[in-house]
C-alpha cells in the first residue's frame, strides 16, 4: 500500500513514489531521496511543477492511497469538504478526541490496545458525532469527500 500526505502536482508524486520505494529497499537514505525529489523539481520546474491542462488539484488537505480493494487494484483519495477548510485546527483535532471520549466514557468502545480505528468503532457514526459537535456544521453534514478509482 501507498500513501500521500499533500498537494503536489501528480507528477511529482511518480519521483516521490521512486524514491520512497529506493528508500524502503534500503538502496538510498533520506537525505539522497529528499536530495532528488528536489533536485528533479528545481532542475526543470516547467515540467514537474505546472499542472496539467484539464488536471483539477484536490482542495486544500487530501490523502491518497493506492492498494487492493476486493481483490482489485484501486487508488482512494479523502480531502476535506470546502466547508471545512476554515473550520480551523483546534476543531479539526478535538472535536474527534471529545467523541472518541465520550464513546469510551458511555461504553461503546472496550478495546484496548493498538489497532486499526476501524477496529474501535463505525467510521460513518464516528463521522456523524463529530460533524455534530462542530459549530457551524456543514449542511450536507460531510467533513470529507473520497472518490476511488480502478487501476486495473
Amino acid at each position: 500500500m501507498e500513501m500521500y500526505f499533500g498537494s503536489l502536482p501528480p507528477q511529482l508524486h511518480a519521483v516521490l513514489r521512486d524514491q520512497a520505494l529506493r528508500l524502503l529497499e534500503e538502496d538510498i537514505d533520506r537525505e539522497t531521496a529528499l536530495g532528488v525529489l528536489y533536485r528533479t523539481a528545481e532542475d526543470d520546474p516547467q515540467r514537474w511543477l505546472a499542472l496539467q491542462e484539464g488536471y483539477t488539484p484536490p482542495p486544500r488537505l487530501w490523502v491518497r492511497a493506492v492498494g487492493r480493494k476486493a481483490g482489485r487494484a484501486a487508488r482512494c483519495t479523502c480531502w476535506l469538504t470546502a466547508p471545512m477548510w476554515d473550520v480551523g485546527g483546534c476543531f479539526l483535532t478535538s472535536v474527534p478526541l471529545v467523541v472518541a471520549a465520550l464513546q469510551i466514557l458511555r461504553g461503546e468502545i472496550r478495546k484496548r490496545g493498538v489497532m486499526t480505528a476501524e477496529k474501535a468503532f463505525d467510521p460513518l457514526s464516528f463521522f456523524d458525532q463529530a460533524v455534530s459537535l462542530l459549530p457551524d456544521p456543514p449542511l450536507d453534514g460531510k467533513l470529507i469527500a473520497e472518490s476511488l478509482e480502478w487501476l486495473e
